[in-house]
């Protein structure tokens, strides 16, 4: 990820239409999906948390909906977090008892219509993770307008065989362009 190349730690919430399985999320009542098995094998590749499935998770239900055949409750909603953040983690609650429901209020001329969502609200607590000392600012390489830049990059470029290196693959025009900056 390229989060990780740049050493930032990452949190994703989502729906993410998966069921992992209880290998992931213990007191998951369904095995894992296909679309499950396409997520386990992102967090096989980049190691993150999967907070719902450790012991700082209360509750275990992401979605609960009920049809006139049955009741259908699995855990497809997902927070994930970068495992430097582990000691950071304070809380998962899923929202089972619904007293946090997203509701969706409609006012018509036949009356005024209340739908909840069939999702469990997720709330994630992490204690501060801000690292406000690494924040950098934005810095312009080469400003080709700029006579003094371009002496620069024309020394740069002159002295070195970095800019003829990078274009020496055969991809799109603008990923090397921004391999070149990257590199600068």
């Amino acid at each position: 990820m390229k989060s990780e190349l740049a050493g930032r730690s990452i949190i994703i919430e989502m729906d993410a239409n998966a069921k992992l399985g209880p290998q992931y999320i213990h007191k998951d009542p369904h095995g894992i999906s296909p679309n499950g098995k396409i997520l386990a094998n992102i967090i096989e590749r980049h190691a993150p948390v999967v907070a719902n499935g450790t012991t700082r998770c209360s509750g275990t239900i992401t979605r609960r909906r009920v049809t006139k055949n049955r009741t259908e409750e699995s855990c497809i909603d997902i927070v994930m977090f970068s495992s430097d953040m582990s000691n950071s983690f304070m809380s998962l609650n899923i929202d089972e008892a619904k007293n946090h429901v997203l509701t969706k209020i409609t006012k018509s001329k036949k009356g005024t219509t209340v739908k909840e969502s069939d999702h469990n609200v997720l709330v994630t607590k992490f204690n501060d993770i801000y690292a406000h000392e690494n924040v950098k600012e934005k810095v312009e390489v080469y400003n080709l307008k700029n006579s003094e830049c371009q002496a620069k990059f024309k020394e740069f470029t002159s002295n070195t065989t970095m800019l003829s290196t990078v274009f020496d693959a055969n991809e799109n025009i603008n990923v090397l362009a921004s391999r070149f900056i990257k590199k600068t």
